[in-house]
């Protein structure tokens, strides 16, 4: 499924469900997404370009490639990443009770603060990044290259392991 808004213009849902089974792509460049139907059923990798985007699946949601200004997802599984580098200029927050968020590509770029309220937590990031809420059992967070790790002041809740590793730059 392919959803271009041609002219510029915003995406969203009119209908109760949207069940795709492969990949789905939205483009709307600097306008909003908003699929946000709790039925909503993306089974294959989703690709979203946009500037406010906001994604709810109820299953587990495998990420393409992104390029948004804000990203709000709500899935009912894990959610993953196809190798695609996410790039979210600002907040950026992944909500999956009960399941996990592996967003592990080195070239991921979240350039705001990272909220997410999962089971584990697994990111990797090119560029500096800001923990915003943070709810979790695990939390590994790798920042590649010379970028540094900090907390915006938000509630960070770990109750297991954290691992933060700033491969060149600091972790305050």
């Amino acid at each position: 499924l392919t959803v271009i808004a041609r002219g510029g213009g915003s995406i969203s849902q009119t209908l109760d469900l949207i069940t795709v089974l492969g990949v789905s792509e939205f483009v709307s460049q600097n306008h909003s997404i908003t699929l946000a139907e709790t039925t909503n059923q993306f089974n294959g990798a989703v690709s979203l370009d946009g500037r406010v985007v906001s994604l709810v699946n109820s299953v587990a949601t495998l990420l393409g490639a992104i390029d948004v200004f804000t990203l709000a997802l709500v899935a009912g599984g894990n959610v993953t990443q196809t190798g695609a580098a996410l790039k979210v200029t600002q907040e950026a927050s992944f909500s999956a009770v009960d399941h996990q968020v592996v967003l592990r590509s080195q070239e991921n770029a979240f350039g705001g603060s990272l909220s997410v309220v999962s089971d584990s937590v697994e990111v990797s990031n090119k560029k500096d990044l800001e923990l915003g809420t943070i709810l979790t059992d695990v939390l590994e967070v790798t920042a590649v290259g010379k970028s540094d790790v900090t907390q915006n002041g938000s509630e960070v809740l770990v109750t297991g392991d954290v691992t933060l590793l700033a491969m060149q730059g600091d972790v305050r």
